[in-house]
Formats: structure tokens, sequence, C-alpha cells
């Protein structure tokens, strides 16, 4: 008789704590997402769980949410103003993208590339005070682009969601709900079929969500750093857009199982546009190591940032390291850039380690990445490649 007791107390702390989601998150609770109290998916993961286009909810607002793609430069231009004027900066860093750098990212994929923009009536009067005007202004923004993951041996099509900004003024009132539905909607409508979503989040981390990978960031004064010493044989090649397939030949014939990675054309854009910076350490005829950075389009305290986003190694932890000293000196040299971004995946752990063990860094913090209609696994950070 105790232990039916248990199993109905059990039973109804469960139940109570379901209610408590549904009240506390009454949007994300819904979702085809990970939760953490479905104790089913740690031991079944059913990968995608939604096939059918999403169908119209109360979520999906078509009367104040526009649904572009990334075709027309009105459009880049107006995103780029809008996240220059609202975007959430933490304290000391300003995320200020221009249109060219939102171009750069979306050029190759612009008709599958997708925006929408919520919209709000704003009232206003005239300097005589007699005549109400109104006016509808950006309140909020959403972006997805295709990009390619590798799960162990299973290739998925998913949709990189980016670039979801509200309005301050309007972020307490179930905006961001609104945003995602109703672009889900649009985009699923236009595709016929239901799609795979990847968010990354470097904010809130408290939904219930168990995220796919998380990792920590962590930020480093390169001005603080040494002249690098002289390397024997070795050379550091950075490549162009020219000799950009041997970055797609890397990320593909790679050893890590799980990758996360654009198309092999935009790789070559932003190669090409300095918004990727790759830098191999070789020795004829062999590749011993591959350090990605990227251009970040925010400042922190004034100054530029640059992030190492990925490293591959191919050679004994010693020289993998001296080399990545050399690649982050020159590319730091080379583009002016003064704070360093090292993100937490990949080979970067090795990298990581052996910094903090001299020196301490400014500032770290943790970046979660979580899908949207699809349940597999978490894995560890330093068992991705991620090259976006």
């Amino acid at each position: 008789m105790l232990i039916l007791y248990g199993i109905l107390f059990l039973f109804s702390l469960y139940v109570l704590f379901i209610i408590f989601l549904r009240v506390r998150h009454p949007y994300w609770s819904k979702q085809p997402v990970y939760h953490r109290h479905k104790l089913r998916y740690r031991f079944y993961q059913p990968g995608m769980l939604k096939n059918e286009p999403a169908e119209k909810d109360r979520y999906v607002d078509l009367k104040n949410i526009q649904f572009h793609t990334f075709e027309q430069s009105e459009t880049i231009d107006r995103l780029s103003v809008f996240l220059n004027s609202h975007y959430k900066n933490s304290p000391g860093l300003v995320f200020n993208p221009s249109s060219k750098d939102i171009s750069d990212y979306n050029n190759a994929v612009k008709e599958n590339a997708h925006i929408s923009f919520l919209q709000h009536t704003h009232l206003s009067c005239e300097n005589t005070g007699k005549t109400v005007l109104e006016s509808e202004i950006d309140i909020g923004t959403i972006t997805t682009r295709p990009v390619n993951i590798t799960i162990t041996n299973s290739h998925l099509n998913v949709q990189l969601v980016d670039l979801l900004c509200v309005h301050p003024l309007y972020r307490t009132r179930y905006q961001v709900p609104k945003l995602i539905q109703t672009h889900k909607y649009q985009l699923e409508k236009k595709r016929g079929s239901a799609q795979i979503y990847l968010f990354k989040n470097e904010d809130h981390h408290s939904f219930g969500i168990i995220p796919f990978c998380q990792c920590t960031n962590y930020v480093f004064d390169m001005f603080s750093w040494k002249t690098p010493t002289k390397l024997g044989q070795e050379k550091i090649l950075e490549l162009s857009d020219c000799s950009s397939d041997i970055l797609t030949d890397t990320v593909m014939s790679s050893k890590f199982k799980n990758k996360i990675y654009f198309d092999p054309f935009t790789m070559r854009q932003l190669i090409k546009n300095g918004n990727i910076h790759v830098y191999c350490l070789k020795v004829p005829n062999k590749v011993l190591g591959v350090y990605i950075f990227k251009r970040s389009c925010a400042r922190y305290k004034g100054e530029s940032i640059f992030e190492c986003i990925s490293s591959i190694k191919y050679c004994n932890t010693d020289l993998f390291l001296c080399g990545f000293h050399h690649a982050s000196y020159l590319c730091c040299v080379k583009n002016r850039y003064k704070f360093l971004v090292i993100e937490g995946v990949s080979n970067n752990n090795i990298i990581i380690k052996k910094i903090l063990s001299s020196k301490p860094c400014m500032n770290k913090y943790t970046v979660s990445y979580y899908f949207y209609n699809y349940i597999t696994k978490s894995i560890r950070p330093e068992d991705v490649l991620l090259v976006i």
C-alpha cells in the first residue's frame, strides 16, 4: 500500500510540475523540443517530430508580420538599421552589423534565406498637437537560412534561426512567440513541408529545454600576448577564396562526426570578403592544423573582436598550440583586432586549457544550441565542428 501511495505522490508531483511549466512558459512548453521533463527522450530519440507544415494557430499574426527573402537590398538595409538601434547588448558590447555584413552571410542563398518583420502602429502628433499621425514601425525581426548538419552518419538540412530581436519597449508582450510561429508558418507553407530549426542562445538558458550542444566561450585581450616564437619547417598559410576548397575538404573529411557548416559557396564568399579567416599549419603536402576565425559584427569596449569558431588538430599538441599562436597573431595584426573570443567547441578546448594555465580570461559566457522539431541526444562541445 505504501508503494502505491508513493507512486501516486510522485505522479501528482509530475502533474503539478507540468501545470507549472504550462503557466510559466505557455509557448515553449508546447513546442516540439527536447524538454527536460520528457524522460522517454533519454532512452529514445525519434529524430524529426513533425512532418507536416505548421498550422495556423493563435500565435500566427499575418496582419502585423511581413515575410521576405533577402533578394532585395532594401530589406537588408532595413534589418541593419533595426539591429543597430534595438539589439540587446551586454555591458561594453555593441552589436552593429552593416548591410554588407548581413548580405555576405545570405548572398549565396538569397531566395532560401528569409526574414520576418513585426510591425506596430505608432501614433504621434504634429507640432500643433491637433492632428494625430499613424505610422508603421518595426518592433521585431527574425531570420532563417539553410545550413548543413551532420550527426554521426545522418545528414540534415536545417534552418539556422538568427537575428531574433525585439524592440526594448515591446519585449514583455509575447512578441517572440508571434515572430517565431508566424515565420515558421510562412516558411513551411512556402516550402510545402515541416522544417528542422537550430537556435543559438547566449542569453537565457532556463526554458527547461536540453540543448543539442552547450559550450563556454572565453574572451582574451590579444594585446597582452607575447609575439610567437619562430616555427621550424612548418608554415602558416592563410586561405583565400581561390584556395577555399581546402576548408571545404577539411570540414567534410575531418574526424568530427558532428558538424554544423555553411555550403561551400558561402564559405568561399565569406573568406573572399574577409568575414572568415582560415589559417593552415602545414608542411609540403600535409596539413597539420586548421584554425578558423570569424570577424565579429560587434565591438567590445570600443575595440574590434574576432572569434576562433573551430580548430582541427592533426599533429602533436605542442605543435598544434604553437600553430594557433602564430595564426591568431597574424590574424590580429593583419585585421587590427584586439579581443579574441574562443568558442569552446572542436579542438578549441585544447587551446583554451593551455591559455588559461598562464593567463586569465577577460570574460566568459555560455552558448547553447537547440534543435526545434528534432530530438537527438546532447553531444559534448569538443565533439562538434562549427563553421557558421
